[in-house]
């Protein structure tokens, strides 16, 4: 992923510190641009490749495609949790300072869901009230030249409540669609940055987010037979609404502090992706998904009402950022126990996840490896992932570049209990 935190931003803090101070007056203007890290929903999902819209199987199926939900015929509730190591190392280049790596580690909820099936007027109908984390921005970083350092550390997620129904209309069409809440769930929905200067000045700014907003996923399943499927999924774009609280701590003697708050929006881009399933036989299948992101529309509306690409930190007007697609291809076979009532699913997948960034998108890759154990009233998967860029060149907004090269490990663990 595009480095977690800003670098254009990091270095013109500086300025932005020193301005401050001279003119004794405190409103920095933060921006946080950078592509956020989208998470993935399920252990079972991702351990094979992410390729899971014609299959969206499980629970869920709310976050990658609400059509599969239908697919259930039990109750159930479902819990996985996460966690994710990423690493983000630098050189810097035209004589503008030193930037640190950076070293993330995070453990959190991913994903939480409760099941229903039923039916009606013959038709076979679910509804699922699912917690979903999808995009992360936790970061740290530090930028330091000859007299000053910039240090920036951040937390948060956007996450939404989801009221997800699906629909079986006939035997081989299914439908479904996803309303999201993006509010304050339990932490969700904001982002904390905190900035800190040492050297000529010392100085901190601490930042605080907070994401309203509402969208929705819909999307459709054709099975035309018992061993081959077609799925589709659009994730429909939105503007949330974001306050933002800054407090601003000048050190030393006296000390002096100043808080405020600001009205700002982001607007999410629209998303959209096709995939297929083949069965070869009952214990062995293969799935392939092919995925869009117009980052372009990833826009940040400041308090003066001013558009930035929330990709680059440049203003719209002077920021072009390809759209993404991802190529996702996974398989999954089972060892099956009759005596035992047990089955032992083994997955594998790889990708191309492409990042976004200004102009074209840098070329990303990885492979994930699941494993999993099912039985009459339970089910549990885990699953590792990694993916890396090599030489992606993050562009600062006075268009310095520094190489980047990005490695994330992924772990993901999903239990689910049919009631």
């Amino acid at each position: 992923m595009k480095a977690r935190y800003n670098i254009w931003l990091l270095i013109n803090c500086l300025g932005l510190f020193l301005f401050c101070v001279a003119s004794a007056e405190a409103n920095p203007n933060i921006l946080y641009t950078s592509a956020p890290n989208p998470v993935g929903s399920g252990a079972r999902a991702l351990g094979m490749g992410g390729a899971f819209i014609a299959i969206a199987d499980d629970a869920t199926a709310a976050s990658w495609n609400p059509a599969g939900l239908v697919q259930l015929k039990r109750p159930e509730l479902s819990v996985v949790g996460s966690y994710v190591r990423r690493n983000d190392s630098f050189d810097s280049i035209k004589g503008y300072g030193t930037l640190e790596d950076s070293n993330v580690s995070l453990t959190d909820l991913n994903y939480l869901s409760v099941v229903l099936p039923f039916s009606i007027f013959c038709r076979n109908m679910v509804v699922s009230l699912n917690y979903q984390r999808l995009y992360d921005y936790s970061s740290d970083g530090e930028f330091s030249d000859d007299m000053d350092t910039v240090k920036r550390k951040a937390s948060g997620n956007l996450a939404p409540l989801g009221i997800a129904y699906s629909l079986q209309i006939t035997p081989e069409l299914k439908w479904g669609i996803t309303f999201n809440f993006w509010d304050r769930f339990g932490g969700s929905n904001q982002l904390k940055e905190e900035y800190s200067f040492s050297g000529s000045f010392e100085f901190l700014i601490k930042v605080t987010h907070r994401f309203k907003g509402f969208n929705i996923n819909t999307g459709f399943l054709w099975q035309p037979s018992e061993v081959f499927g077609i799925g589709a999924v659009v994730k429909s774009p939105f503007t949330a609404d974001i306050k933002a609280k800054t407090a601003t701590f000048v050190m030393g003697e006296p000390f002096d502090e100043e808080t405020y708050e600001t009205d700002k929006q982001l607007k999410m881009p629209v998303s959209f992706g096709v995939g297929a399933y083949y069965k070869l036989n009952d214990i062995f299948k293969i799935s392939v998904d092919i995925y869009q992101t117009n980052w372009n529309k990833y826009i940040y509306i400041d308090e003066n009402d001013i558009e930035y690409s929330a990709v680059t930190g440049l203003e719209k007007n002077t920021a072009h950022v390809d759209a993404t697609r991802q190529v996702r291809a996974g398989m999954e076979y089972l060892i099956v126990k009759p005596a035992k009532s047990l089955t032992y699913p083994l997955r594998l997948g790889v990708f191309y996840d492409p990042i976004p960034d200004k102009g074209s998108p840098v070329d990303a890759y990885g492979g994930s490896l699941g494993v999993g154990l099912s039985a009459a009233h339970f089910a549990i998967d885990g699953f590792y992932q990694y993916k890396f860029s090599v030489n992606h060149f993050s562009v600062t907004k006075h268009e310095e570049y520094y190489p980047d090269d990005v490695k994330e490990h992924t772990i993901y663990v999903s239990f689910i209990y049919y009631i």
